[in-house]
């Protein structure tokens, strides 16, 4: 088996303070756009089907190139 590799890979680390929503549109608008989590949660008012986002946090960008990591915050 031969798998691609490139070059410099990538690292990717995500912080920030997590939040829920309880928004049923939201939940909607996610069932309609990934029809997979429809199938698996069934409708918007499931009570496993959870929705959060990450609010006020920072995004580390690195590789193996040697590159100074690129640090974003949102």
């Amino acid at each position: 088996m031969w798998i691609h590799r490139t070059k410099y890979e990538n690292s990717n680390r995500i912080e920030g303070k997590v939040e829920f929503s309880k928004d049923i549109k939201v939940k909607e608008k996610i069932m309609e756009k990934f029809p997979p989590i429809k199938m698996l949660y069934k409708s918007a008012d499931n009570s496993m089907f959870e929705v959060f986002y990450l609010e006020h946090g920072t995004a580390i960008v690195s590789d193996l190139s040697g590159t100074p990591p690129r640090k974003f915050e949102f």
